[in-house]
């Protein structure tokens, strides 16, 4: 997707989820300065305010990427974070880190498969997209810190 086209996006997005009131910019960068993450937000709650920054495709296509992602995923999932900003933990490593992040991919990855009307039956158990767990492992190596 083209600057543009994630900003049409998350504008749609807004209205979806109803954060038409937040005032988020979008801006697409490489993965190590979002220390090699596909996406990162820095919400300011109390002034309604988000920047998201996504990792160029060009970093998503390398041989060494931890996985492959799909930018209006990675969109939608940074901006269901502006409604669990209450909810989320300390740290993200620990076992209510990861459920959060396995939760909010996983509302994430629905809700633009729904949009697209891909959402079926097959599409429910297919593989595509890993766990946050699988790729905490992927990073990790045998999973431990």
């Amino acid at each position: 997707m083209t600057i543009e086209q994630l900003r049409d996006r998350c504008a749609y997005w807004q209205q979806v989820l109803r954060l038409q009131d937040w005032d988020i910019t979008v801006e697409i960068v490489r993965s190590r300065a979002i220390e090699d993450a596909v996406g990162k937000i820095h919400p300011l709650f109390s002034k309604k305010i988000a920047r998201i920054k996504l990792q160029d495709r060009y970093d998503a296509c390398q041989p060494d990427a931890i996985y492959q992602s799909d930018q209006e995923v990675d969109l939608v999932h940074e901006l269901l974070h502006c409604h669990f900003i209450a909810c989320e933990p300390e740290d993200w490593d620990d076992l209510k880190g990861e459920t959060t992040h396995q939760a909010i991919h996983a509302i994430s990855t629905a809700l633009v498969k729904l949009d697209r009307g891909r959402f079926g039956p097959e599409v429910a158990t297919e593989k595509s997209e890993p766990s946050v767990t699988e790729m905490l492992v992927a990073i990790r190596g045998n999973g431990t810190a």
